[in-house]
């Protein structure tokens, strides 16, 4: 009878090892996995925010050289504020034309 049950409890407990091994070895082909999908996905995304702000930075000093070019005419950029894109304020524009112009071509 004890040998019976101390059988019994050996192969139940080689059972549970052959268990433990085959789960162990699975997590750690999952915890490669999600070390891969951890690394990766961080530096993609760093990348594609250092990439971003340097866009972001070319396109504010594009506005600030168009800005000083504008002012050297005299001009400012008001932008679409008051009317949306493609709009066109024919009232306003006929009032500017009977206006003298601001510039002056200096033409012979």
């Amino acid at each position: 009878m004890m040998a019976n049950r101390l059988t019994k409890l050996e192969f139940e407990n080689k059972e549970l090892k052959d268990q433990l091994a085959a789960k162990s070895a699975q997590l750690d082909k999952q915890g490669g996995q999600l070390d891969i999908y951890k690394k990766k996905p961080v530096k993609d995304i760093q990348d594609a925010f250092d990439r971003q702000v340097e866009k972001n930075k070319a396109m504010q000093t594009q506005i600030k050289e168009m800005e000083e070019f504008l002012l050297q005419y005299g001009l400012q950029w008001k932008g679409y504020k008051d009317k949306p894109e493609g709009e066109l304020d024919v009232k306003k524009i006929t009032e500017q034309l009977k206006d003298k112009p601001m510039y002056n071509y200096n033409l012979p």
